[in-house]
């Protein structure tokens, strides 16, 4: 269950552009849009979406070890722009991921249970219990 950078990158994309459309169409989610959406992770450990990506230029300013993610981040940008409801919204929704990157995290239902599992089989009382990414 190792954490896939590319692969949250992607699925986060998908679950935005299901949000864009909606917000177009006025209209509430179907049930297979509800599962796309149910795949949204945050951007918690993407830094990359703080990189420039306007042009095919802008790679040479990327880490070697976050080329792969340079596509699908031109990509994300480049939808958000295009599908927005207007440039303001586009703008404020680009922003609003870059300022996430440092305090949105996703912690997993199986990682939550292990714990709690974990924590029971030796006795611990668990009260009450937050978890720091929720």
């Amino acid at each position: 269950m190792a954490y896939n950078k590319k692969n949250v990158l992607e699925a986060n994309t998908e679950a935005i552009r299901v949000v864009l459309r909606l917000e177009k169409e006025r209209r509430e989610a179907t049930e297979t849009e509800k599962g796309i959406l149910h795949g949204y992770q945050g951007f918690g450990g993407l830094k990359c979406v703080l990189n420039r990506c306007d042009s095919p230029d802008d790679l040479r300013y990327w880490s070697q070890s976050e080329q792969q993610l340079f596509e699908p981040t031109q990509r994300l940008k480049q939808m958000i722009y295009r599908d927005a409801v207007d440039a303001n919204t586009a703008k404020r929704y680009w922003e609003s991921i870059k300022a996430s990157v440092l305090t949105s995290f996703y912690t997993d239902t199986r990682i939550v249970a292990a714990i709690s599992d974990a924590l029971t089989s030796v006795d611990v009382p668990i009260r009450r219990c937050l978890d720091p990414s929720a």
